[in-house]
């Protein structure tokens, strides 16, 4: 079964992304991701932003806040995805 939820975590939260990493290998149903640079306009968030577009998950979800946040649902305000801080 695919995982119907997308999480993320920035490289400066590694609380946030070894508890989605359990949740990933525990449930089966997210894929998490981690963020590994600041810059909100480089190649990464780009990538990440095309992945989201590409696999339309219901939800996605961000664990903590920053920029790189922001900037992705800025970037995926109109694909009908919702997003939640976990």
């Amino acid at each position: 079964m695919a995982a119907e939820i997308i999480t993320f975590g920035a490289g400066g939260f590694p609380g946030v992304n070894r508890s989605f990493e359990h949740l990933e290998r525990c449930t089966g149903m997210t894929r998490h991701y981690r963020l590994t640079s600041n810059d909100t306009d480089g190649p990464e968030l780009e990538f990440y932003c095309e992945l989201v577009r590409e696999k339309k998950p219901p939800l996605v979800v961000f664990g903590g806040w920053c920029s790189l946040y922001a900037e992705m649902i800025r970037r995926l305000l109109r694909s009908p995805v919702r997003f939640g801080l976990g």
